[in-house]
């Protein structure tokens, strides 16, 4: 099933989306970000970009604008959150 989804029968090109919510606390943007680098070398082939709603950069749009720039037509978007453990 998995292989199916990421490898569309239709031969269209698919690439995954990580959304994040954002932060003011740089870690916190640097570890969202480490996060969506170490899920790349589990989906080979398959490009992967994230964006954040607000407090950080790049925005969603711009993850979505870098997908089409790598010829994808269609996208499976991750929502992701990150929540901080004491």
């Amino acid at each position: 099933m998995a292989s199916s989804l990421l490898h569309p029968e239709d031969g269209s090109r698919l690439g995954v989306m990580v959304c994040g919510h954002g932060s003011r606390n740089r870690m916190a943007v640097a570890e969202f970000a480490r996060l969506v680098e170490g899920l790349r070398p589990l989906l080979p082939g398959v490009p992967v970009e994230y964006g954040y709603l607000e407090f950080a950069s790049p925005i969603i749009r711009d993850g979505l604008e870098r997908l089409r720039q790598q010829g994808v037509e269609r996208i499976l978007a991750l929502p992701a959150m990150l929540f901080a453990a004491g």
